[in-house]
């Protein structure tokens, strides 16, 4: 019962960090829709300035500052894709183990069971045989 016990602790455990990675996988998402976002309003200024620009000075550091921003923001993105990729994966993989450690609960509960009524039927028997005494 203990070993069962320790079991289905782990198996909330493990269903409990897959819900927060879920959760942060959720929010990884969010955030790479943003940089996304974030990513395609650079490229529609830098695009924009580079039409409206007459080589002024000015002009060309502003469009080199933004084309700067886009190549971080574009770092950023990859490494949230990253992220979410492998916080994705962990979900993914709590979550096998919380169902695998379902079905050995759920056979282990079994067993508990059945030795259960093998228990009760041999202290039937035994009481049947001190009776018949």
């Amino acid at each position: 019962q203990e070993q069962l016990d320790e079991m289905y602790d782990t198996k909330i455990g493990l269903e409990a960090t897959a819900a927060e990675a879920t959760g942060q996988r959720d929010k990884a998402q969010e955030h790479v829709s943003m940089l996304q976002q974030r990513e395609a309003e650079l490229v529609e200024q830098i695009e924009s300035l580079q039409v409206a620009s007459s080589g002024a000075d000015g002009m060309q550091s502003t469009i080199t500052d933004l084309e700067q921003e886009l190549q971080a923001k574009t770092a950023a993105l990859g490494n949230a894709e990253s992220s979410l990729k492998e916080l994705s994966d962990q979900a993914q993989s709590y979550a096998s183990s919380a169902e695998r450690l379902g079905g050995e609960l759920a056979s282990l509960q079994e067993q508990l069971d059945e030795m259960y009524d093998t228990k009760i039927g041999l202290e039937a028997t035994a009481a049947e045989a001190t009776g018949q005494r």
